[in-house]
């Protein structure tokens, strides 16, 4: 399986799907193709870890770096915490996007499926003042 693009909006440093799609398909005599290697540079604060955080996220649901504890009871306990409640939502929605109808999302495509996985983080719950 290899990507042949990944979409994201509004996940860590990644705001717009605009800024955020990474299209690793290359055109050769009008045939489509993966490429078979890929490097990501820029630097420091540019998004590369976002990018494979979403990576991540979208295969596995879950960022193994954001498990800090290893013991096996607590990695159950760290990964409800990521993907419940508004801990989780702060650390992976991009902390800029105000607006609450911007949906946090994900998007791999893949040469092994046509339909992309997608993986939408909760919007934050509001608490009424």
């Amino acid at each position: 399986m290899k990507f042949k693009k990944v979409e994201i909006q509004a996940f860590r440093a990644y705001q717009n799907r605009n800024d955020g799609t990474f299209d690793f398909e290359i055109e050769e005599d009008n045939v489509k193709e993966v490429a078979d290697f890929i490097s990501i540079y820029a630097p420091n604060g540019f998004g590369k870890t976002s990018f494979y955080d979403a990576v991540e996220y979208g295969i596995t649901n879950s960022i193994d770096r954001f498990l800090k504890n290893k013991l096996p009871k607590d990695i159950a306990t760290n990964e409800r915490a990521l993907k419940k409640g508004n801990e989780g939502q702060k650390i992976l929605r991009n902390r800029f996007i105000t607006d609450n109808s911007i949906n946090s999302e994900i998007r791999l495509f893949t040469t092994g499926s046509k339909k992309p996985i997608v993986r939408n983080i909760p919007k934050i719950k509001r608490k009424n003042s």
